[in-house]
């Protein structure tokens, strides 16, 4: 596979994903646009793969979305996740690192 081909299909990917969490969080494009501080074409462009967000942006949009940067650039968004882990990514893709890093803590003493 060419590298031409494999950005295509990663940009591609990313954009189904930023449209599939938009929607489900509700959002219209102009909406996302307003809380990353974008214009509304820049979101149109990145959900039809045309244009990448950098990466920078990419990590807004995460913020936005409450999702992992991680959660963008995968294809098994198709998948579900139980609910409980969906809310617990949600809620750590908008926590600060020690917030993060306390949470994985608890939650490893709670399952030994």
């Amino acid at each position: 596979m060419s590298v031409q081909r494999t950005d295509y299909e990663l940009l591609r990917r990313i954009g189904e994903n930023i449209a599939g969490f938009r929607t489900s969080a509700g959002l219209t494009q102009a909406e996302l646009a307003e809380r990353i501080g974008v214009e509304p074409v820049s979101v149109s462009r990145w959900e039809t793969g045309s244009r990448s967000p950098s990466v920078t942006v990419l990590y807004g949009i995460a913020r936005a979305l409450g999702v992992g940067v991680g959660d963008l650039v995968d294809d098994s968004q198709g998948e579900q996740a139980e609910p409980g882990v969906l809310a617990l990514e949600r809620v750590l893709a908008r926590a600060t690192d020690a917030q993060r890093d306390l949470v994985t803590r608890i939650a490893m003493e709670v399952v030994r």
